[in-house]
């Protein structure tokens, strides 16, 4: 009978320690006694706990029609649902960026954007955006020569 005294430890592999290659296991770690364990690799996607989600839910395109000390009166043109009639409204100046201020001027456009704003680190929160198309002003040349262009069509459909 074999008692604990006659016993010898012997070494009983655990696979998950083997190194693996393209084939397989390695084989210069079979024959190694002083097997190396396998390099655990962790996940290493990066996560963006800054990047936010936005969900817009109504979209609308608009024009400045009037603007005073406090108020400005507006149309808007609704893009999420072309069968909506244009509206006009009164919006509160707070409502625009200061940046923006100066670009409030009849016939000034702009995009105003309502949806909801997620992410990693935040909570579920509305917005509200309203953006001013910034296009270059036009230089008097440019005005001239669509003035003589106006003209040139004008001569045209209006010749008997």
């Amino acid at each position: 009978m074999s008692t604990a005294a006659n016993l010898k430890p012997e070494y009983i592999p655990d696979f998950n320690q083997f190194r693996y290659s393209k084939s397989g296991t390695d084989s210069s770690s079979i024959n190694n006694p002083e097997i190396r364990p396998r390099t655990i690799k962790k996940n290493n996607v990066p996560t963006n706990y800054s990047r936010v989600r936005e969900d817009i839910k109504q979209r609308w395109s608009g024009v400045v029609l009037a603007v005073d000390d406090e108020d400005i009166t507006v149309r808007l043109e609704d893009l999420t649902n072309c069968d909506n009639p244009n509206e006009i409204i009164v919006l509160s100046r707070d409502e625009i960026d200061n940046n923006d201020q100066k670009l409030l001027m009849p016939g000034a456009l702009f995009y105003w954007y309502i949806g909801y704003r997620q992410g990693v680190k935040y909570t579920k929160e509305r917005f509200s955006i309203i953006r001013f198309r910034r296009l270059p002003q036009w230089t008097k040349r440019e005005v001239e020569n669509a003035n003589k262009l106006a003209e040139d069509y004008a001569e045209f459909f209006l010749a008997d």
